[in-house]
């Protein structure tokens, strides 16, 4: 990587936080339950930085493991709560 660590910007930052989060899932095991209220919070919050970039849902559910359904369950949520998405 030639960028020195001076140069990066809090977007480079996270952009790498989410390809962290993402390895991570991929690596864990399966679990036959559902999400759990952490991982779930650290979904949504992937999911937005992705979105913030300019992915659409179908990119980002691929990208996350997840189904698009999730994202817009996860959307509709937090428009009830009155959060913006991206």
């Amino acid at each position: 990587m030639s960028t020195r660590l001076a140069e990066w910007t809090p977007e480079d930052s996270d952009a790498l936080d989410v390809e962290i989060l993402v390895e991570c899932r991929r690596r864990a095991p399966m679990r036959r339950s559902k999400m759990g209220y952490a991982e779930r919070g650290v979904m949504i919050t992937a999911a937005r930085t992705l979105a913030a970039k300019g992915r659409d849902d179908e990119a980002i559910a691929e990208h996350l493991g997840i189904t698009s359904r999730s994202i817009l369950r996860w959307k509709k949520s937090l428009a009830a709560s009155g959060e913006a998405w991206a």
